[in-house]
């Protein structure tokens, strides 16, 4: 990345240095990608596996401590997400832990009970 113009700083050989970006910018072409693999690696700590099928579709399939099966379908294109659950406090729960770590706002997806 080019360094802002006035702000160009030079190394000893007076070469130009260049800027060593740690994160994506918004808007630039990897930016979605890595966003993507954000998403990817949260919904994997939370019990979610990706579909084979769809890679936008993640799936939580598992018996809870109470004996019931749990099913939960979330589907994510780039900033909107839309989940269904047979368990309205489970989404709840999955939807408290996105927004803890990315500060989503929930603007009234129906989940499907």
């Amino acid at each position: 990345m080019k360094q802002p113009r006035g702000f160009e700083q030079y190394n000893t050989a007076g070469v130009l240095l260049v800027c060593l970006l740690l994160r994506s910018l918004y808007g630039l072409k990897q930016a979605a990608f890595d966003w993507y693999v954000t998403l990817c690696s949260l919904l994997k700590e939370l019990g979610f596996f990706r579909s084979e099928i769809d890679l936008a579709v993640f799936i939580f399939d598992r018996t809870g401590d109470d004996g019931r099966r749990i099913i939960c379908i979330i589907v994510w294109h780039v900033d909107d997400g839309l989940g269904g659950c047979n368990s309205r406090r489970f989404l709840n729960w999955v939807k408290g832990r996105i927004g803890e770590r990315f500060g989503i706002s929930d603007l009234g997806p129906v989940s499907l009970y």
